[in-house]
């Protein structure tokens, strides 16, 4: 049966703003929990706009009792505009030191290895900026399937997708390391202001580095090409749900999120192709228990030459830029906080207690085989794979309008790293976000 399209206009309107004067007070030479002398600090302010419109229709034709096509459109339009102003109360005379010819030694750099990061750069000072992109996008899918009897349903399908570009909100600069090169931002942030390239003796002979600020803060928008071929069952009188897909998706200037030890910054990957298969289960054996698992196996790798159509953050490794130069370790490899397995699993039991009183246990664990936690596939960064068990009892009426609820989440206490970086200005360290340890509580559910 066909449905009619379906016409939606969707705006949005959004300002934002913010100030986050508390910066490493050490830094500054003054005692630990203080930040800049009093009315000192950072502000920052970013002023975005945005707006969308979209229209988009989707079809399903009966093609017999068996098949069922399905074919969906969407155009989207988005623009995106920022003002931002950056302010230093203090004029960063430590790093303008640094900028002139007796500053740049490599003495004064080692001593005072932050002295010039973006939060100091003194050329940040009172300066403001205006960006603006427009984006177009024409995505949609194709899927056909097919019910070969009544327990069983196969399909495929391809869809394109579309996630909106964006800006990074927070200070980025040019890198004035050794052994670094100007990416094209850079290039063009300090063409546009008419300041030479500063000379770096900490550099090789012909090696050039800047502190210009990046006026161009903004990342590509992501596209991707997915195509599925998957498995529908429903066995054993409908106690046995049995799912299996296999998938290949194709990224196209895939939204890299890199924190280097003090900001994040988004960058642009023009390649990452994802393949593997995903099944899940679900098993009802006995009235009240269900048995539920899932098994995903998913080869997920940057191009082979990535690295060559890499801007920044692939240019140096600095407070800027998050990633070593070239980043060598990239093309061909497997991203970040992709494992190769993952599977879950989980036990859920009810059972009446008295009257409409229902008493429910769940147990469920999930495992992640190794990945590497790093967005530059440091070797140093690998988690080993781990197991998170959680576990959650609860009491309350069949119709759900209270429950009590006593939960723990990672009941045995597994330490592992959710992302690991860099310590900034120390080499050789690291640092990482640690995932929750061992947690437990209780929680009261009402609904009216």
């Amino acid at each position: 049966e066909g449905h009619g399209a379906k016409f939606e206009t969707y705006a949005s309107l959004l300002f934002s703003g913010g100030t986050n004067p508390n910066l490493v007070s050490t830094l500054q030479g003054r005692p630990t929990g203080t930040s800049y002398a009093p009315g000192a600090g950072q502000q920052d302010r970013y002023d975005q706009d945005g707006q969308t419109f979209a229209v988009f229709t989707n079809n399903s034709y009966q093609v017999t009792d068996q098949l069922e096509l399905t074919a969906g459109l969407r155009y989207t339009h988005e623009k995106k505009d920022l003002d931002t102003r950056y302010d230093n109360t203090d004029n960063g005379l430590g790093c303008a030191t640094l900028a002139t010819r007796l500053g740049q030694s490599a003495t004064a750099i080692a001593v005072s290895p932050l002295q010039c990061a973006t939060f100091q750069n003194y050329l940040f000072n009172d300066l403001q900026t205006e960006q603006s992109i427009s984006e177009e996008a024409v995505t949609g899918t194709i899927k056909a399937a097919y019910r070969v009897n009544d327990q069983v349903l196969a399909y495929g399908s391809y869809a394109r997708g579309y996630k909106a570009g964006g800006y990074n909100l927070d200070r980025l600069a040019c890198p004035y390391q050794a052994n670094t090169t100007m990416s094209n931002a850079c290039v063009a942030s300090i063409t546009a202001s008419g300041r030479p390239l500063a000379p770096n003796p900490q550099q090789p002979a012909g090696a050039q580095g800047s502190l210009q600020p990046i006026h161009d803060t903004s990342f590509a928008p992501e596209f991707v090409d997915s195509y599925e071929l998957g498995l529908k069952n429903t066995l054993f009188d409908r106690t046995l749900l049995l799912n299996a897909t296999i998938f290949y998706q194709k990224f196209t200037d895939f939204q890299l999120n890199a924190f280097n030890g003090i900001v994040f910054t988004v960058t642009s990957v023009p390649e990452v192709v994802s393949r593997g298969i995903d099944t899940d289960v679900v098993y009802m054996p006995t009235r009240g228990l269900t048995l539920q698992g899932g098994l995903t196996y998913a080869e997920t790798q940057y191009a082979d030459k990535v690295s060559s159509k890499l801007g920044q953050p692939c240019t140096g490794g600095t407070i800027a830029a998050p990633l070593p130069a070239g980043c060598s370790r990239l093309p061909g490899s497997r991203l970040s906080l992709a494992p190769l397995y993952s599977a879950s699993g989980a036990v859920t039991y009810e059972h009446a207690i008295t009257g409409d009183l229902m008493g429910r246990v769940n147990v469920s664990a999930k495992y992640t085989s190794t990945t590497n936690t790093g967005s530059d596939l440091n070797p140093l960064k690998v988690q080993k794979g781990f197991t998170l068990v959680n576990a959650r009892v609860s009491v309350g009426p069949e119709d759900e309008k209270w429950a009590l609820e006593l939960w723990g989440q990672n009941i045995f206490d597994e330490d592992y790293y959710q992302v690991a970086y860099d310590g900034p200005a120390q080499a050789g360290t690291y640092n990482a976000f640690l995932g929750q340890p061992r947690t437990y509580g209780a929680t009261v559910r009402v609904s009216f």
